[in-house]
């Protein structure tokens, strides 16, 4: 699900228009959905997002209860997003999430960042420097057969599903299967 789901989109609660959606507040460390940040044109407050009963064309809350966020970052469409070295490489166009955990920034021209690779977002987003191969890239669905199951439905190559892959005695299969020039010609002969 993208968060441009609840961007822009007016709250209700009970009936009652509550104000507009213009932020998703994201859990420091999970990068989880926390919080939405709205605003009814008077003030601005924020709602757990486990408040939220249905968003379709608008939001509709369960129940309507102002909550003061903690440990979270906010993401907002527009943001500025710049590399390590702090040249900017482009605005945040949306953010991909999988069971309301964020795990790609997606940038205006479409280029797709991982989430693991996201430092501070607050009035800008920062892009750490990429680790060594083959951290945080994306795992081939061909390459999971050489993790064990519990981290076969990783969607990115970290510390520990290299760790898996070397337990299981596979970690040179895994990390050539990773590369796509490579995998035809070596790991159809592993």
């Amino acid at each position: 699900m993208l968060l441009s789901t609840f961007l822009g989109k007016n709250v209700y609660a009970k009936g009652a228009y509550k104000g507009t959606c213009d932020g998703v507040l994201l859990a420091k460390k999970s990068r989880a959905v926390r919080y939405l940040s709205c605003n009814n044109g008077r003030a601005h407050y924020y709602i757990a997002f486990s408040s939220v009963d249905y968003a379709t064309d608008v939001i509709r809350l369960k129940n309507f209860h102002q909550v003061t966020p903690k440990g979270c970052e906010t993401f907002v469409v527009g943001l500025p997003v710049y590399d390590d070295e702090g040249r900017k490489i482009g605005a945040a166009q949306d953010m991909d999430t999988e069971n309301l955990v964020a795990v790609e920034l997606i940038l205006q021209d479409d280029r797709r960042i991982p989430v693991s690779l996201m430092g501070p977002c607050h009035d800008a987003i920062l892009i750490k420097k990429a680790p060594p191969f083959p951290l945080s890239l994306r795992i081939p669905s061909h390459a999971k057969k050489w993790l064990h199951e519990g981290e076969a439905k990783e969607k990115f190559v970290t510390r520990r599903t290299l760790s898996s892959a070397a337990k299981k005695g596979n970690l040179i299969k895994f990390t050539l299967a990773l590369l796509p020039a490579l995998d035809g010609v070596f790991c159809g002969q592993l």
